[in-house]
C-alpha cells in the first residue's frame, strides 16, 4: 500500500516546531498556553463498492483536556475524541 500524500490536501495546516501555531488555507490556529498543544488527524477512506480510496484531514489543538477540532469551516469543542 502506497502512503497517502496530505500535503496537497485543501484542509492540511502547516504545523510550526513548537506545535502552537498551524497555518492553513482557512486561516492560522494558535495555542498560546505552553500546555497546549496542535496536530492533525488523517485518514484515508476506501469505498468498498467502487474499490477508490479518499483522503481527510482534521486540525485538533488540545489544552487541558479541551478538544477543538477544524475541519475546513467547521468547528467543534469537547472534550470527547471524535472520528472522521
Amino acid at each position: 500500500m502506497t502512503k497517502a500524500d496530505f500535503s496537497t490536501h485543501p484542509l492540511n495546516f502547516d504545523i510550526d516546531q513548537s506545535n502552537r501555531v498551524a497555518t492553513g488555507f482557512l486561516g492560522t490556529v494558535r495555542v498560546i498556553e505552553e500546555r497546549g498543544r496542535l496536530f492533525q488527524r488523517r485518514a484515508v477512506k476506501l469505498d468498498l463498492s467502487g474499490g477508490s480510496t479518499t483522503t481527510d484531514t482534521v486540525l485538533i489543538a488540545e489544552l487541558d483536556g479541551v478538544k477543538v477540532y477544524v475541519h475546513g469551516a467547521d468547528i467543534v469543542i469537547t472534550r470527547h475524541e471524535l472520528k472522521l
